[in-house]
């Protein structure tokens, strides 16, 4: 990242004057401005003119409010070198209701069924379908449906992913994961604006303006020495390192070929027996995955099944068969 900045106004006239200063503060030239933007709808015109001016390339959207500033003119802004692109990948379509939605065209295309074949897998009743492979052939399809600026990156060249999504990006997640299963992400819904725009969201790239869909910017590994560090103070470890030794969805099946859902409650029983007094009632318990002894990153655990053993968790992929993990609670303390 070059620069970054968000401005608060209470006129478009402030707001614009803030948007001179970060430009000529900024002295990378051919880098993309990355927006978002919550104004009144009588202004939008001349500050989307205003950044488009200033910065040929960029890529952006309309957004809420913060709670505190409603009264006020917002605009984030961040400069950044990468790659950009515009996705036309969707997720599941929404329910469709009367006229409005019946004339609505959508530039967006569907990723392919990967269950319609399914029951042309079995081979007679003693048959078995190759989930995996029909998986597979979801994600290979994915990846052809990929924006070609997306499709031409070597996936370790891109070791971030920031993008602006309609209400619908499960398709895109998933293409995105399957092409650079590696590189981080985050991607962030746009804001509904049917009442301000006329279109369901509003996206901004190059020039161009979209009401569905996907924009972003796919950036490369840092050549400097930056690094990060991330503490999660609070979490309380109940058990020493696990394999996932199956996982399939949001789902973790096993952990050391044993039923995860039971390791988690025997660690709780241990605990309280223990006496140590960190299980409290309003705790949420996470799946922290390591890496070098160090919490990379945490999954809420959102149920657990004795009997079947299965533990589902808030994300759209659980870690992979292999991945190390540990589980435990988030106290307050």
């Amino acid at each position: 990242m070059i620069r970054a900045q968000t401005v608060v106004a209470r006129t478009p006239s402030a707001l614009l004057a803030s948007l001179d200063r970060f430009h000529l503060q900024s002295k990378a030239k051919g880098s993309t401005l990355l927006f978002a933007l919550s104004a009144p709808s009588d202004a939008l015109s001349v500050i989307t003119s205003h950044l488009k001016s200033h910065f040929p390339r960029h890529i952006g959207c309309l957004s809420s409010p913060l709670p505190a500033y409603r009264s006020h003119i917002m605009c984030a802004v961040a400069l950044l070198d990468g790659i950009t692109f515009r996705s036309t990948i969707t997720g599941p379509a929404d329910p469709q209701v009367g006229r409005w939605h019946a004339a609505r065209r959508s530039s967006t295309q569907q990723l392919p069924v990967a269950q319609s074949n399914v029951f042309e897998e079995f081979n007679g009743v003693l048959g078995r379908v190759s989930w995996e492979d029909i998986w597979n052939r979801s994600a290979t399809s994915a990846q052809k449906m990929m924006p070609v600026e997306l499709r031409m990156a070597r996936p370790e060249d891109v070791s971030s992913i920031l993008y602006f999504s309609d209400k619908a990006p499960e398709g895109f997640a998933k293409a995105l994961k399957a092409t650079f299963p590696h590189a981080h992400e985050a991607g962030f819904l746009a804001s509904s604006t049917p009442f301000i725009t006329g279109r369901p969201v509003t996206l901004f790239h190059d020039g161009e303006i979209y009401s569905d869909g996907a924009i972003g910017i796919a950036l490369q590994p840092s050549l400097s020495h930056t690094s990060l560090t991330v503490k999660f103070p609070g979490l309380v470890d109940l058990t020493p390192d696990l394999q996932i030794t199956s996982s399939e969805g949001n789902l973790i099946l096993t952990v050391d070929n044993g039923n995860p859902t039971r390791v988690l409650l025997a660690a709780m029983n241990k605990h309280r027996l223990d006496g140590c007094d960190v299980l409290l009632k309003d705790d949420e318990f996470y799946i922290g995955v390591m890496s070098d002894g160090k919490v990379e990153r945490l999954h809420r655990i959102t149920s657990g099944d004795p009997s079947r053993g299965t533990i589902s968790l808030g994300t759209m992929s659980a870690p992979p068969q292999g991945s190390i993990i540990r589980v435990g609670p988030w106290t307050s303390e």
